[in-house]
């Protein structure tokens, strides 16, 4: 019976790795897709607001600060999903949070 546990259980922790690594791989299409409209969103903003270029900077930050905080709570949502693999990497070697190895595996090439 605690074979059977056991292996429910890591067929969970499977599942629970290749979700993620899903969710890796949704997020960060969404992220290259977002992140490549960028300069266009600066211009346009920038012409309507009528923005000269040193406070073109200020609209491009502004954009990104958005980006940054509207993924990381998506990423939240779908349970720790992450489009940025360094994040990923440095947390796993510094020991935080619950990575194994196999889930870096899985997760990284989904990043």
């Amino acid at each position: 019976e605690e074979e059977e546990v056991s292996s429910s259980r890591r067929r969970r922790t499977k599942m629970g790795v290749v979700k993620l690594a899903i969710g890796d791989a949704l997020i960060t299409s969404l992220w290259v897709f977002s992140i490549s409209t960028l300069g266009p969103f600066t211009s346009l903003i920038s012409s309507y607001l009528q923005v000269q270029p040193p406070l073109t900077l200020f609209v491009t930050t502004t954009l990104v600060f958005i980006l940054l905080f509207l993924f990381t709570t998506v990423g939240q949502i779908l349970g720790g999903a992450n489009f940025n693999p360094t994040a990923t990497a440095s947390f796993y070697a510094a020991g935080y949070g619950r990575d194994s190895l196999f889930s870096m595996a899985i997760r990284f090439p989904a990043q």
